[in-house]
Formats: C-alpha cells, sequence, structure tokens
C-alpha cells in the first residue's frame, strides 16, 4: 500500500468536497472519511486516501468475509475504475488508497485472497473476492494493490476514551473540553448543514482548540550558514561521544570556533534513519528582545515538538496557557512518541535535539527573571534511550546551566592545519604550505578570525601582513576593527570627547536589541550620523535594522560586554544618563527596569513604579503599557529578594493599570490607525508579538487587526502583509463556514483589513478586496469606516483613487460620498457619474444598512451623492428631484417631535432632505412656512397651526 504524505490538508467526513463529487461521483456511498495530502483538490492532491468504518457492537468477534463487505468492495472498484478513466492507471495506483477499517477481525481467507491479487493471481482463492470488485481483470491487481483491509481497531468507548487522552497530548495541559470541541466539529461535518463542504482543514482544528498558527512556530531557526563548510576531523569523534551516552551532551567552544556550525553538521554524521532537530537560541541576536524571545518553555518545547511533528515523530504540540511544567511533561511525551517511531524504523535511528547557544537563553532568563530557561530544565530529564539531546555553550558559562555531575563537557578545538590549508585555499588556490602555516598562526587557529581576515579582500600577501606579525584572537580581531573604527570617528568628530565615544559603545553593549541609534547618540551627546558611521566601520559586528541596532553574531555581542558593560557599581552613572530621556523615549523606558535592578536600585524602581516616574509624557498610549510592564518586573524582583510589603503595595496598583491596560487596547485594537501616530515601532512590534491587539468574533480575525496595526507604520509593511496574509487565509476558512459563523465577520473587521490592504497594496488591491463580498451592504459598511480613517488623515488622493477603482461597487462608492461629503468635498467627476447612474436606473434600489437607524442613513446618503452630482452637473435637476423624493422618510411626523424626542439627529437629516428637495424643484423653505415642534420657534404660530399631525401635514405641503 501507498504510504501517505504526512502533509495533511484536510480530511473530510460522510463524503468528499462538492466539487470532486461533480467531477468523480461513483462509489461515495463507501466513503465515511477522506484524508487529502498536499492539496485539497483531486486534481493537485499528493495523495488521496478513502476509508470506509465499521463499527460492531452485537458482533464484535466475528469475522468480516468477502460477502460481508462485498458492497464496500463494489463501490470501491466503481469509483477506482472512475478514477483511473480521468487520471490514468499509473497516476491512479501513485496517489488513491482505499481502506476497510473495523472494530472486526478480518477473516484469514479474506487477507489471503487480497494478497493474492495484488500478485495478479485469480484462482479458487480469490475469484470471490475478484467478482465482488465488479471490475474487469485489467484493473485488479492495481485496485488490489491500493486496497488495505484493517481490522481489530478499538471500539467506540475505547476510542472515545483515547479521544480525551490524545486531545491532551495536544495540549501543554489538560482541557477538559477540547475532546468535546473536537467531537462537535467532527459530528457536524456529517449533518446536512455542510452538505457538500464536509472537509475539516487545519483551521478548523485549532479554531476548535482555539488556537492560531503562528503560535506553532514560535522561535525560527536564523543561523547564518558559511558560504565554505571545512569538514571538522573532530566531528565523527564528537558525534561518537554522544551517540554512546545515555544523557544530555554539552559542546564547549571559544567564541568564532564553530558551535553553529557544528550544530548543522551533526545530523549527516548520525546512523540512517536519523532525525536532527536544530534551535537557535541566539535568534540572530533577537533572543534579548520582547518581541523574539526564545528561552522560555513556550519558545523552545513548541517550536522543537512541531519541528518533530511536521517530520512525522510526534504529536503536535498546540500552546496554550500552561506552565513551565505542563510544558516540560508535554514535550518529554513527544520525545517518547519519537523514540518509537524511530526505534520502528531501525534500531541504531537516534533522535538528535541539538540547542545551539544554550548559555545565551540561560542569560536573559534571568535577566527577565523568568525562571529557569528551557534548555536548563531539559538537562534534568531523563531522555529515552535513543533520544540524544546536545548543547552549546561557551566554556566560562557552562556553570550557568547547572549541569548534572554525570556530564562532561565536550570541547570543540580550533581548526587544524590541514582544516586552515582547506579554508584559506579556498579563498585563495595558490596558497602555499608556507602560506597556510603563517596563516594558521596569524589567526590563532580560529574559524571567524579567518574568515574575517579573508572578508576584507585584497591579495594573500597584503592579507597575511595586515594579520602580522602577533596571532589575533576572535576579541583581538574584533578589537582591532573597533579601534579602526573609533580612531575614525574621533577624526570626523573633531573635538568631540573621548568619554562620549566610550559612553556609545557602553549603550551598545548594556541596552537590549534593537537599540534606536537616536538613543545611543542622544546618551553619548553626539549626532546620530555619528553612530550610524561607527556602526557601519565596524562592518560584520553589528547591524542596522530600521534605525535600530542589532549584533550580528554571539561571539560580537559578548566581547561588547565584556568589554564596554559597566559592572553593578558603575551602572548608576549610565542610569543617570539615561534617565532625562525617560519622558520622551519609550524605549529607555522600558529598558530603565532591569538596569536598575542590575545595579542594585531596587528601592529608586518600586518609587518609580509606584509613582509613575520616568514614562514618556508625550505617549499616553505607550506610557500605560511600559508602567504595566515595569509593575510586573518590580513585583517579580520584589518577590525573589523577599520585599513582600512592597510587592503588595505594587500587585494592588497593578491590578487598576491592568484594567486601564484593558480599555486602552480595545481602544488601540479598534483604533489600528492611530497606532503610527502614537507608538514607536518597536513598540508596536512588541504589542503584535505579546498578542495585545484584539480581533473580532471569527478566529484569525486578530491577524487581521494586527495587520492593520503594522501598516501604520512603513517600516513594517513586511511584518504586517505576513499578518495579512494569515488573515487572508482565516477568512477563506471563515468563508466555507455554516450557520452563525458566518454572521460574525463584521463591518469593523473588514476595514480593518482594507485599511491594512490600501497601505501595503494600494488603493487597487484594497477595492478589489472590497469587491469580493457579495451584498454591497458590506462594502459600503466598511467603506465609511475605512472613508473616515483616510479623511481624518487628509489622505484624499488615496480615496480618489480608491473610488476610480471601486468600479460598479455601489457601496463603497456610496461609503466614500458621505465621508467626502462630511467635509465639503466631492468624487472625482469619472466615480460620481458612475454611482449617480447606478443608483438613477429604474431596477436599483438602495437597501438600509442598519435596522435602527436604516432610514435616516439611507436619506444621507442619497442626499450627499445628489449634492456632490448636482454641483458636478452631472444630471437635470428634476432627475436628481426624483431620486431624493424616492428615498424620503416614510414617518412625515419627524417634525413634530419635542425638544426631549429621541430623533433630532433624523430631524436634521429629514429636514436638509426636503430643502434640497424644494432646492432642486424652485421652491422656497423659510422658517415662517416650515415650523418644528419643540423649536424655539414663534409659539403663537405654532398654536395657530393646531395638532402635530396638521403641521407635519403642513410641512409636506409647503415643499
Amino acid at each position: 500500500m501507498l504510504a501517505p504524505s504526512t502533509d495533511l490538508k484536510a480530511v473530510t467526513i460522510e463524503g468528499v468536497p462538492l466539487t470532486e463529487g461533480k467531477s468523480v461521483s461513483q462509489g461515495l456511498d463507501a466513503i465515511d472519511v477522506a484524508e487529502y495530502y498536499g492539496d485539497v483538490t483531486l486534481e493537485d492532491a499528493t495523495t488521496v486516501h478513502y476509508v470506509q468504518l465499521k463499527h460492531s457492537t452485537r458482533h464484535g468477534t466475528a469475522p468480516w468475509t468477502v460477502s460481508g463487505i462485498a458492497k464496500t468492495l463494489k463501490n470501491f472498484g466503481k469509483r477506482y475504475q472512475a478514477l483511473t478513466a480521468k487520471f490514468g492507471v499509473p497516476n491512479t495506483e501513485t496517489r488513491f488508497t482505499f481502506e476497510f477499517l473495523s472494530n472486526r477481525p478480518i477473516a484469514a481467507s479474506l487477507t489471503a485472497a487480497l494478497e493474492l491479487l495484488r500478485s495478479g493471481v485469480v484462482d479458487t482463492k480469490s475469484k470471490a473476492l475478484a467478482a465482488a470488485t465488479t471490475l474487469p481483470a485489467p484493473l485488479l491487481q492495481g485496485f488490489a494493490s491500493c486496497l488495505t483491509l484493517t481490522g481489530n481497531t478499538e471500539g467506540y468507548l475505547e476510542q472515545r476514551s483515547l479521544l480525551g487522552t490524545e486531545t491532551d497530548a495536544y495540549l501543554p495541559d489538560r482541557d477538559r473540553d477540547a475532546p468535546l470541541r473536537l467531537k462537535e466539529l467532527v459530528t457536524r461535518r456529517a449533518t446536512s448543514e455542510y452538505e457538500g463542504r464536509p472537509e475539516i482543514t487545519r483551521h478548523h482544528v485549532l479554531e476548535a482548540l482555539d488556537a492560531k498558527e503562528r503560535d506553532l512556530f514560535p522561535a525560527q531557526l536564523k543561523i547564518e550558514f558559511p558560504a565554505l563548510t571545512i569538514e571538522r576531523s573532530q566531528m565523527p569523534a564528537i558525534v561518537r561521544t554522544i551517540l554512546a551516552g545515555s544523557g544530555p551532551s554539552i559542546v564547549t567552544a571559544d567564541g568564532g570556533v564553530g558551535k553553529s556550525v557544528l550544530a548543522t553538521r551533526i545530523g549527516p554524521l548520525l546512523p540512517s534513519g536519523s532525525e536532527t532537530v536544530i534551535y537557535d537560541c541566539f535568534g540572530n541576536a533577537t533572543y534579548r528582545s520582547a518581541s523574539g524571545f526564545r528561552h522560555r518553555p513556550r519558545d523552545g518545547f513548541v517550536q522543537i515538538a512541531n519541528e518533530m511533528a511536521t517530520r512525522g515523530l510526534c504529536d503536535p504540540l498546540i500552546p496554550g496557557r500552561g506552565d513551565a511544567t505542563a510544558y516540560t511533561v508535554a514535550f518529554l511525551a513527544r520525545l517518547q512518541q519519537a523514540s518509537i517511531v524511530l526505534a520502528r524504523r531501525s534500531e541504531h535511528a537516534v533522535l538528535a535535539i541539538i540547542i545551539d547557544a544554550a548559555d545565551n537563553a540561560e542569560m536573559v532568563a534571568r535577566e527577565n527573571l523568568d525562571g529557569q530557561s528551557f534548555p536548563r530544565l531539559i538537562l534534568r530529564e531523563q531522555m529515552p534511550a535513543n533520544v540524544r539531546i546536545v548543547l552549546t555553550a561557551r566554556p566560562h558559562r557552562v556553570h550557568f546551566l547547572a549541569p548534572p555531575p554525570g556530564i562532561q563537557p565536550l570541547e570543540l578545538l580550533p581548526f587544524s592545519e590541514a582544516e586552515t590549508a582547506q579554508h584559506l585555499r579556498g579563498r585563495y588556490p595558490e596558497a602555499t604550505d608556507l602560506d597556510v602555516r603563517e596563516f594558521h598562526r596569524l589567526t590563532s587557529h580560529n574559524p571567524r578570525v579567518q574568515t574575517t581576515a579573508m572578508r576584507d579582500g585584497g591579495t594573500l600577501r597584503a592579507t597575511l601582513a595586515r594579520l602580522g606579525p602577533t596571532p589575533l584572537t576572535v576579541d583581538d580581531t574584533i578589537e582591532l576593527l573597533l579601534n579602526e573604527a573609533v580612531e575614525k570617528i574621533r577624526f570626523d568628530a573633531g573635538d568631540l570627547d573621548r568619554a562620549n565615544i566610550d559612553v556609545a559603545l557602553t549603550a551598545l553593549a548594556t541596552l537590549r536589541p534593537f537599540v534606536p541609534l537616536e538613543i545611543i547618540a542622544r546618551c553619548a551627546d553626539v549626532p546620530v550620523e555619528l553612530i550610524r558611521s561607527l556602526v557601519h566601520d565596524l562592518d560584520r559586528p553589528l547591524l542596522i535594522r530600521e534605525d535600530a541596532v542589532q549584533f550580528r553574531d554571539e561571539p560580537s555581542e559578548t566581547w561588547f560586554q565584556r568589554t564596554f558593560r559597566p559592572s553593578s557599581g558603575a551602572l548608576g552613572a549610565f542610569i543617570d544618563r539615561l534617565l532625562p530621556l525617560a519622558s520622551t523615549s519609550a524605549y529607555v523606558s522600558a529598558t530603565l527596569p532591569q538596569l536598575m535592578l542590575e545595579a542594585g536600585q531596587f528601592d529608586t524602581l518600586v518609587a518609580m513604579a509606584l509613582k509613575d516616574d520616568g514614562l514618556p509624557r508625550d505617549d499616553a498610549l505607550a506610557s500605560r503599557d511600559i508602567q504595566l510592564q515595569r509593575l510586573q518586573f518590580a513585583i517579580k524582583a520584589a518577590l525573589r529578594i523577599g520585599r513582600q510589603s512592597d510587592a503588595a503595595a505594587l500587585a494592588v496598583k497593578a491590578g487598576r493599570e491592568t484594567a486601564a491596560d484593558a480599555r486602552q487596547q480595545t481602544m488601540l485594537s479598534a483604533n489600528s490607525d492611530l497606532a503610527g501616530l502614537f507608538l514607536e515601532p518597536n513598540q508596536m512590534l512588541e504589542q503584535v508579538s505579546r498578542r495585545l491587539i484584539r480581533g473580532g468574533e471569527w478566529t484569525g480575525s486578530d491577524a487581521a487587526y494586527e495587520a492593520a496595526f503594522l501598516s501604520s507604520a512603513s517600516n513594517l509593511k513586511g511584518d504586517a502583509r505576513s499578518h495579512l496574509r494569515i488573515a487572508d487565509d482565516w477568512l477563506g476558512h471563515w468563508a466555507t463556514s455554516r450557520g452563525e459563523k458566518r454572521r460574525s465577520v463584521s463591518p469593523d473587521d473588514v476595514a480593518q483589513m482594507a485599511f491594512a490592504d490600501i497601505n501595503l497594496h494600494g488603493p487597487a488591491a484594497c477595492a478589489a478586496n472590497l469587491r469580493r463580498w457579495r451584498r454591497r451592504e458590506m462594502s459600503y459598511a466598511a467603506g465609511r469606516k475605512l472613508g473616515s480613517r483616510l479623511v481624518d488623515a487628509s489622505r484624499f488622493a488615496d480615496i480618489d483613487e480608491l473610488a476610480v477603482q471601486a468600479g460598479n461597487d455601489l457601496g463603497l462608492l456610496l461609503a466614500l460620498v458621505v465621508e467626502l461629503d462630511k467635509v465639503g468635498r466631492c468624487l472625482p467627476k469619472g466615480p460620481l457619474k458612475r454611482a449617480l447612474g447606478i443608483a438613477l436606473r429604474p431596477g436599483v434600489k438602495i437597501r438600509q444598512c442598519h435596522q435602527t437607524e436604516g432610514e435616516i442613513d439611507l436619506i444621507r446618503t442619497v442626499t450627499a451623492l445628489v449634492r456632490q452630482a448636482g454641483r458636478a452637473r452631472l444630471a437635470k435637476r428634476d432627475r436628481l428631484a426624483r431620486l431624493v423624493a424616492r428615498y424620503l422618510p416614510t414617518r412625515r411626523a419627524i417634525f413634530c417631535f419635542d425638544r426631549h424626542g429621541s430623533w433630532k439627529g433624523e430631524r436634521i437629516e429629514t429636514l436638509k432632505a426636503y430643502a434640497l428637495l424644494a432646492g432642486l424643484r424652485g421652491r422656497m423653505v423659510t422658517a415662517q412656512t416650515l415650523i418644528i415642534a419643540g423649536s424655539t420657534g414663534d409659539k403663537q404660530a405654532r398654536k395657530n397651526l393646531g395638532s402635530r399631525d396638521y403641521e407635519a401635514e403642513q410641512c409636506v405641503n409647503l415643499l
């Protein structure tokens, strides 16, 4: 039987998708479950697996015979024959499989007959089975090779129990409702509610488990692979030691020796059938950034487990609200699953999990008071016999991980002379043995020093001259580059003091990534251009991304911190430089708590947290967010050092701030266009990474709101596009849902996606996506919200282009008409003429969008259209008058409500409509002829008019 791909895209219940049923309709009665791999469509799927399920309670031990499954075989045979007619025999045998699955056993005679058919033998033992399929002789062997008969599966009660057990395996903590939600998902797909749409995709499953797809891989691999990989002679010995051990291994090496490269080279040396998963704790220097944390169990264990799951080794791990213990237990369960899978594959196969820069993970965990990092936790766990855990770390930091006594670190040595020769001749093929020997000595055998030396280019002679005569280490190389950069900065800066440059370097070494260039410049009291020049001159160690600087690799960051980061005693002076910046920089304000704790200024930290000192004055949104983070950090610090009374006071204030933050986040999520005005890009990224932006009711709507939120910042558009693609994917899933879920997408949700679209892809794409909605009420309601944002931002050019691209979408055109009319502007003549032409068609009736204010909103829209059309002279006055009259409110007594009535807005809009109608017909409306009850008009006149009904009738007659 064909082994299906692990890329499962969908499962259908009680049938196949509607399009497939129309394409190949034979044998549908036998399909209880269908699995689609690679793609959901019949034509593009790599594998399609059809299953019929037969469960018996009374005859659970009676074997199935040919006569018992004859109907199933006949239907399967019909479908197989239809598939071969459509796709050909070879394609069908490659991509399609059939399975009969039951809790009853399969008769031995039936199994033997199927084996004979697979061998192409039709005799007395297999004749009955061949006849049951009703297939012609040429198709029998191919069909038999695609057919599987599976018996003795668990019964109903056992499977119901297993559902709860297996659901627990997917989650880091027990969720009693998860099995019920999954069962309900499958049950509903088998009903007429989903007739023609029986498929269940990953979106349905994640929605049932209240999870999001992007959370499944929170820490992707970011190790940069060298252009030339040198095969290390030491590698086989290291791998043998790893394989011989029964517990975790720690590989140590100084900076630049190649720990990260080693992590990528272990896999090919493992026994056949083995699997390797690499986890990158450094993450291209993002590991200290709040938006890129990699040290927590919910980051590391989830990423590693789901990478294993993509290879078919274990169940996925869906993140939830579990603590570190729950994630550890769930991860160990998946290691056990992977162990069993690999043991079946080969007795020598192993699973190697390589955690690179594990010491960095523990360092940032301590820095943020987050408890133990996941590498430290895993060192204390018992591993299955065929699982190997390998951690890499600097030798002087191994004690951070507190390894058990039995673990002896493995030292990765620098290059041998032969390896240096291979490395040097990869760049300079003409290098002699003497050149190699000199290069080997001058670079201290260090791969990173060699790479840095050769990166400068030039001839081999010039390269050797730059290195000599004293051998260089990694620190020597970085220091050499740094000193050259500093000298250049001093020359460019003129009379600037050396201390200012030192402060800039201290800021680089002390502040967490990504450090804004402006903050470094203000700390050092130097121009931003000077800092930018320093970073560019350093070349390799640092890089600039969106006006913020980060370290490119771990050795550079380590050297900077060791050389320029002040001790806890001297850190106070640096904090003093930062404090004045806190009131204007959200980045500085958020960074101060950790630095104060490190400097021993806990009393100052508590006082700041309680008094709201050191917060951005001109940024209320950022101020509250930072204050909440500061309080949380201060509470953890207070509990750690035993200051219980301070922790209690901080907790009370944190409760108040949390409530205020919830209201603020609701406001910010609903008004995502404000983000670019009030938040810095790094704050916006942090808001998204912490899942603070809230969406609508449908699963995946968070991504839509986050896309709109990020699209407000020009330098975050790449991130916004990624979130918008996710939202589109979920919206497609929502569109296939039925029942109450279809009503859950609101105009606010659509407006958020439209706002992201127009920011990222322009008005044409935005209009095209709004036109996807069949009911124009949606494009009108969402267009009103989008248009209001664009008007507030004075983006009138975008509005005009959006109107041009709207085509015949009357809802969107009218929405833009109304929003522009509020500020006395008109649509461009072309789109306005198009909208008027559609509205004037005899068969077109503009419907109300709201139940309570629909009538007044409708007349407001029509009068706005007519006013703008009249100014542009797009139609005769009598035609415009007929259009207004067609949509006048039916409630004539609207004028006679008193000052306590609830229709004040409607009275105004209706009065405007009647006045417009009178003007188009050449009539006059004055205060004497149109008196509204409850106004400050002539009381005697109102008394003379009599009843309210008479007054309303008079108003209508006058017009």
